[in-house]
């Protein structure tokens, strides 16, 4: 679940300013939303290494290695590889332990 919880807040956090820029940011010319663009992507920064590392974790969960990752880098063959990413994500966790550790829903 935290996996998702991440996801869902950083997701939201980056659409409220999108949606603010293309309501009001175009008509007006606003010189506040060319800082904003500034600060969300200062966000983006910031943000990357926590969710890769969530992502490692929810690949281990799901008793796979962290490394299948970078196959996503790689040029043509990443777009097709995102959508075993996203199965990846939405598959269920194993059962009990595997070589990473412990199953972390099982755990409490």
């Amino acid at each position: 679940m935290e996996f998702f919880f991440v996801q869902c807040s950083i997701t939201s956090i980056l659409f409220i300013p999108h949606v603010l820029h293309t309501k009001f940011g175009y008509e007006f010319d606003l010189k506040p939303f060319e800082i904003y663009q500034h600060i969300i992507g200062l966000y983006i920064l910031l943000t990357i290494v926590p969710s890769l590392a969530i992502l490692v974790r929810r690949m281990h969960d799901s008793g796979r290695s962290g490394w299948n990752l970078l196959l996503f880098f790689v040029p043509i063959f990443g777009l097709f590889y995102l959508v075993v990413i996203l199965f990846y994500m939405i598959d269920e966790s194993d059962d009990g332990g595997n070589k990473w550790g412990e199953n972390p829903k099982f755990s409490l």
